[in-house]
């Protein structure tokens, strides 16, 4: 297994909208124009603090014209079986999981944006996460946007969700938006948009796969853990 892909990643202006920066350096791998500007202003960031999740990075690439395909890792949104349901049946599940009074305050925004997503032409599926599964796209030279978990992938102190400062204590782990464009062997080729970021020197490094994979997996702690993929439409 062994590709790589050229991706312009630009660093992140603030700390919360490594979604949107990510979700750019798509647009610009696929010649798309918009600017870095736009495309964060017309993406919604929770009020509370921690940034976006993927679904929203999703709908606004379905809405300029995208195809798009989520693969979810998140339990807490789906359960196991609903895998095999088709995107009517889906939806159903969903209206009826969000009208639950239980769920948190959050859960009740994050829902509808899966809803919305289903019913703009995006697809869900529900595969083991595997070397294959990503090598797959990449060597049909398809980027991945992932949403996982940074306190993980970087080693780091856990911190206040609302303002980003570390605390090992009263911290929570934290959520981060990749993309991968390349592997070779046991490694992953990551541009990150946090310049900042303890692995490499700049925005681009590798970074070993059984990491990047339970970082990944982790991402279900901030309401995420997706690999996202988005083409353009043929």
């Amino acid at each position: 297994m062994n590709t790589r892909l050229k991706l312009n990643m630009q660093k992140q202006p603030t700390y919360t909208t490594c979604g949107p920066t990510t979700l750019h350096a798509i647009y610009n791998y696929y010649g798309d124009s918009i600017s870095l500007e736009q495309t964060i202003s017309e993406i919604r960031q929770f009020e509370e603090g921690g940034g976006t999740i993927a679904v929203s990075l999703a709908n606004h690439a379905l809405k300029r014209g995208y195809d798009v395909c989520l693969y979810s890792y998140n339990l807490n949104i789906f359960d196991p079986t609903w895998f095999e349901l088709d995107k009517e049946q889906m939806i159903i599940k969903l209206e009826q999981r969000l009208a639950q009074k239980e769920l948190s305050a959050k859960a009740k925004r994050i829902y509808p944006q899966y809803i919305k997503y289903l019913k703009l032409g995006g697809t869900i599926l529900f595969r083991d996460l595997s070397k294959e599964l990503i090598f797959n796209h990449l060597k049909f030279e398809e980027p991945i946007i992932t949403s996982l978990n940074c306190t993980w992938l970087y080693k780091d102190m856990r911190e206040d969700s609302v303002t980003n400062i570390e605390n090992d204590i009263i911290g929570n782990s934290v959520g981060h938006f990749v993309v991968l464009h390349g592997m070779k062997d046991n490694k992953v080729n990551v541009a990150d948009p946090f310049e900042q970021n303890p692995i490499g020197e700049t925005l681009y490094y590798d970074i070993e796969f059984d990491r990047l994979i339970n970082s990944i997996l982790l991402g279900i702690t901030s309401f995420d853990g997706n690999l996202l993929v988005i083409r353009k439409e043929k």
